[in-house]
């Protein structure tokens, strides 16, 4: 059964604003565990070669960012 135009476009456009709202909670817990670490005092390991959790926030954001940019340009819902 064929779905009328009108009908798909309004899913489209549904599509599209619930990625910007999925996209704008990451961004929003991204930015929350951000100010967290950096009012959390040190680590049991301050000089600790490796710093997980900046390394994974780091991951974190710039993965939430590239996929705000995909949902901005609508390449997620095609």
């Amino acid at each position: 059964m064929q779905l009328p135009t009108r009908v798909w476009r309004e899913f489209e456009r549904e599509q599209y604003c619930s990625e910007l709202l999925v996209t704008a909670g990451q961004v929003l817990i991204a930015a929350l565990l951000a100010v967290l670490y950096a009012s959390s005092p040190p680590g049991l390991f301050p000089d600790a070669p490796t710093r997980a959790v900046p390394l994974g926030l780091t991951l974190l954001s710039v993965l939430t960012l590239v996929r705000l940019y995909f949902a901005v340009t609508g390449q997620l819902t095609r």
